[in-house]
């Protein structure tokens, strides 16, 4: 058994159904935040159920992406990684039953333990490798393993964010080896991150989507490309 099989975590259809409960109380950025979230999610899960590990990783990182990301200035937009730690931080401040915690220290450490022991997955190594410039990467990576492996040791609640930080380092820089066409679709190599990865995914982003849904009335930001009205000019 896998240590994926004692999880679940609601389909887009349920949180699709509890969206349209609240929908008139919601505020338009966060109607269309959470509207695309499930249109997403829901694509996401069917390749999942599939085994589409490819596909499923790509949509439920869209998914995520509509969460998190965040309208800014042009001149001055913030990192991806400063959005997530503002993200996440704002999601640990609601997760009051501990999903977020549980999924990380009681559903998947042993994936956990994998992935941020891969080097491929870790963007210093690749860096290196483009570059050729000397590199601290092992250095680096080391570090990065034992902050997270000594959070999962310690099973305290308070360092939920930094292992959450830690976790979607490696996930960005698997997500750009995807997105950007940087692996082969279903390929033999580095199978096990992008299953492992699609499968942490398939737990937290939906219940991401549950923790905006029930906080719904918290500012989560301005959504990035809004919906505009078009309207019909006559001449």
């Amino acid at each position: 058994m896998s240590e994926f099989d004692s999880l679940s975590s609601q389909s887009a259809a349920q949180l699709a159904n509890g969206f349209e409960v609240k929908k008139s109380m919601l505020s338009d950025r966060n109607t269309i935040r959470l509207r695309r979230a499930l249109s997403w999610l829901e694509k996401a899960q069917t390749l999942h159920s599939h085994e589409d590990f490819d596909g499923a990783f790509i949509f439920f990182w869209i998914a995520f992406n509509s969460m998190y990301s965040i309208q800014s200035s042009v001149n001055n937009p913030p990192s991806d990684t400063s959005q997530f730690r503002q993200f996440f931080k704002n999601l640990l401040q609601f997760d009051t039953e501990g999903t977020i915690y549980n999924a990380l220290w009681k559903g998947f450490p042993g994936a956990i333990r994998t992935l941020v022991q891969n080097k491929y997955v870790y963007s210093l190594f690749w860096e290196f490798q483009m570059t050729g410039n000397e590199s601290d990467w092992e250095t680096q990576l080391k570090k990065s393993e034992v902050r997270a492996l000594a959070a999962l040791r310690s099973t305290r609640r308070e360092k939920t964010l930094e292992l959450l930080l830690i976790v979607f380092d490696r996930l960005y820089t698997l997500r750009n080896q995807l997105i950007h066409g940087s692996a082969t679709y279903q390929g033999s190599i580095n199978r096990d991150q992008v299953k492992d990865g699609a499968s942490i995914l398939a737990y937290l982003v939906p219940s991401f989507v549950a923790i905006l849904l029930e906080n719904s009335d918290h500012d989560w930001g301005e959504v990035t490309y809004p919906a505009i009205s078009r309207q019909i000019q006559s001449d």
